[in-house]
């Protein structure tokens, strides 16, 4: 089997399981994020040479804590600003800005927990389970990334960010969010829900920072000399290769959702 068919194969399955376990039950939400958020953390830690003992353990116990003894969603406001600067004192590294090594070293654990808490709480964001928002998001992002790959490999001259991703172009991040921004409107048409212009910001929230989610990461995998963050995806890499954009992402648009809810 050809490494095209491989990667598509390994895709698919990804897909099926994670739609799968999104759409079925609160339950098997549940145990989804704890079977992707571990996998995440292992990698993670693997690549910045840490033992991932400790870090996976909290994650699992803090993941069932907030589903056997439910939190409401709502409460999370109280948290987001945590999780906002967290993201962007990121987002300054990425332009070759420094941080205390102590900082950065725990600011990729916190961003990950803060990611993986914000993707469980915004299903139950209704006070309900509503898998709809969840599966949307995912859409959005596979759809930024795949017209952004397409974009910049037959369009993209001018690089994003260079000494992070070579490959990257501002041509190929203009492509993806335009597709987003369409899928968007898609998404509005098939769920009757909020009106257009929110589907378009939203789309356009994780079509920015879920590009600069797939930065962060790259940033991280570069500092440390590797290629991909794990190989349980032929063809793909890592969980934490396919979950770095929208676990980046989501706290924005948490913070987007309650800005609605609030007015």
């Amino acid at each position: 089997m050809n490494e095209i068919a491989v990667r598509a194969l390994s895709g698919l399955v990804y897909v099926v399981i994670l739609i799968t376990g999104i759409v079925i039950s609160p339950d098997s939400y549940y145990i989804l994020m704890l079977l992707l958020g571990t996998a995440t953390f292992i990698e993670s830690c693997i690549v910045r040479k840490i033992n991932p003992f400790f870090i996976t353990g909290l994650y699992i116990a803090l993941l069932s804590l907030v589903h056997f003894l439910p939190v409401k969603a709502i409460y999370m406001q109280w948290l987001l600003p945590l999780f906002i600067v967290t993201n962007l004192l990121l987002l300054w590294r990425l332009f070759k800005k420094s941080l205390p090594k102590p900082l950065t070293k725990y600011l990729h654990t916190l961003y990950l927990f803060t990611g993986f808490l914000c993707l469980y709480y915004i299903a139950f964001f209704k006070e309900s389970y509503f898998p709809q928002l969840t599966i949307a998001m995912f859409v959005l992002i596979w759809v930024n990334d795949i017209f952004a790959y397409l974009m910049g490999k037959f369009f993209g001259k001018n690089k994003l960010i260079s000494h992070i991703s070579p490959k990257k172009t501002i041509e190929g991040f203009i492509g993806g969010c335009m597709a987003s921004l369409i899928a968007g409107v898609v998404f509005f048409k098939i769920l009757n829900e909020h009106t257009v212009i929110y589907w378009i910001v939203l789309a356009l929230i994780i079509s920015i920072f879920g590009t600069f989610g797939d930065l962060v990461q790259s940033q991280l995998k570069r500092e440390a000399g590797v290629k991909d963050s794990g190989f349980i995806m032929p063809g793909h890499g890592g969980i934490y290769d396919r979950l770095d954009s929208i676990v980046f992402a989501v706290p924005f648009v948490y913070l987007y959702i309650l800005l609605n809810h609030v007015s």
